[in-house]
């Protein structure tokens, strides 16, 4: 933890920016320009949302960033909020949710972590896809095994029922037509 004055400061007024474009850092780096003493350009920053419209901006020159990435540190934030920024704000903010040591200065050590940790998430997701459209397979493999068992006993059923036939009619419909001729006929009534 460094101290307060080390840092760049500014409280931004994001109600300024479109609507669209809100919360880039390139677009708080404009507003944050407006409030430093250098270029932008010069300085690495980190910007923690306040609010709605409103965005707490904090940096430190490129050069001193990059001179305690060379650390082994795995961050870089102050130990207090200076007192102009602390009395402007609602509620307090520790200082240690501010870190400068992210993007391009994160440290190699958090950076294989995550992407160890993303790795890991991806393998998860696609052994439980994998584990889904195995059983989805075997489901419909499975029914596909009950309809050719059912396909065959009612083939089988016709079989055993009905005559031996060459008609090219099917089945269902020739066991209609006898039934249909074993019924007895309905008797014309008189008028």
């Amino acid at each position: 933890m460094l101290p307060a004055d080390r840092f760049y400061w500014g409280i931004l007024n994001a109600a300024a920016l479109p609507r669209r474009a809100r919360g880039t850092p390139e677009q708080f780096g404009y507003l944050f320009e407006a409030v430093l003493p250098v270029a932008v350009d010069t300085i690495h920053a980190v910007y923690l949302p306040l609010g709605p419209d409103r965005v707490l901006a904090c940096g430190m020159p490129r050069a001193a960033v990059q001179e305690h990435a060379a650390m082994p540190w795995v961050t870089i934030s102050p130990r207090s909020l200076p007192p102009f920024i602390s009395s402007s704000l609602d509620e307090p903010i520790e200082p240690e949710r501010i870190n400068l040591l992210v993007g391009e200065f994160e440290p190699a050590p958090i950076r294989s972590h995550r992407h160890t940790t993303t790795l890991i998430a991806c393998a998860a997701i696609v052994l439980c896809a994998a584990l889904v459209v195995t059983g989805q397979s075997r489901r419909a493999a499975r029914e596909r095994e009950r309809a050719f068992a059912l396909e065959t006993a009612t083939v089988q059923i016709y079989d055993q029922v009905l005559p031996p036939s060459t008609s090219p009619v099917p089945p269902s419909v020739r066991l209609t037509a006898e039934r249909r001729s074993l019924e007895p006929h309905p008797r014309h009534s008189r008028a």
